[in-house]
């Protein structure tokens, strides 16, 4: 309607409205993949790539929130989610990409001594998605909307953790 289009424009292109919501939720991780990369990108390896992978995840503006939304939002409260093969596909590829750039990054801090020697890598890489995916959930389902500032205390304050020698090794 803010176009002046109908939505038989669009919906000419999909077989149905899972295919609609399926190509959008894969426009919007590829959307997320390019934005994270090049956030990791611009930072150097180790620690600041870790910080910079979960920076760019973290839903501190519309784009982002729409992106929770979409890759949340598609899961099992939707007929189309996660019960879908299709969807399941796709959050599952964009996730574990994002977790391996993390894993690699932090095997690389710890290598350079950014972080303390000994920590469990898959436990901490665990702990440190979950904070940005329940940052995430939390903003995009609650409504919970927090500054840049706020979100990035949270996960400067994790980081902080791995070189003061306070997290666990469990």
């Amino acid at each position: 309607a803010e176009v002046g289009k109908s939505t038989g424009l669009v919906n000419h292109y999909f077989e149905d409205k899972s295919a609609l919501l399926l190509a959008t939720l894969e426009a919007s991780m590829q959307e997320f993949g390019r934005h994270i990369n090049a956030h990791a990108a611009k930072a150097a390896p180790g620690r600041p790539a870790v910080r910079a992978l979960l920076k760019a995840a973290l839903p501190d503006d519309d784009a982002q929130r729409i992106h929770w939304i979409l890759w949340v939002g598609t899961g099992g409260n939707a007929p189309w989610g996660s019960q879908d093969v299709s969807v399941r596909a796709v959050q599952q590829t964009a996730y574990e990409d994002w977790h391996r750039s993390i894993r690699t990054n932090f095997d690389t801090a710890v290598e350079r001594g950014d972080f303390q020697p000994g920590l469990d890598a898959r436990s901490v890489v665990h702990r440190l998605v979950a904070l940005v995916v329940g940052l995430g959930v939390e903003s995009a389902l609650l409504g919970v909307a927090k500054s840049r500032a706020q979100l990035m205390r949270l996960v400067d304050d994790q980081l902080a953790t791995l070189t003061s020698g306070t997290l666990s090794k469990d």
